[in-house]
């Protein structure tokens, strides 16, 4: 059976929020986020993690980007979610795509 997590997280974590402690709040998500990832616990996991990544972002953090994104990574590898990204070949040739689309002698064309 599973053990739920400790209780003093999850406090510390409402206790940030009626504060309105945004770096506390990110802080703490990306904690119970790692945490829950070790358990196993994928789908709270990324709940987490994600929401600390956002947050570090709203906040300009550049550290609670990089290890929230770490985290996030890490646990998306894992899951295999990582298999949804298109090769980089694909990638190039969409760039090329959306970049002959947009071209100033298309744009010059159109207005003809």
């Amino acid at each position: 059976m599973l053990e739920p997590l400790p209780v003093g997280r999850r406090a510390l974590l409402k206790t940030f929020e009626a504060l309105e402690d945004l770096d506390g709040v990110a802080v703490t998500r990306l904690n119970i986020g790692q945490i829950e990832a070790r358990r196993g616990h994928d789908e709270a996991a990324l709940l987490e993690l994600r929401t600390a990544y956002a947050l570090n972002q709203q906040l300009g953090h550049a550290k609670g980007i990089a290890t929230a994104g770490e985290s996030l990574a890490r646990l998306l590898a894992e899951q295999g979610g990582l298999g949804a990204i298109p090769p980089l070949e694909d990638a190039i040739a969409q760039y090329d795509l959306r970049a002959q689309t947009t071209s100033p002698e298309s744009s010059e064309d159109e207005e003809r």
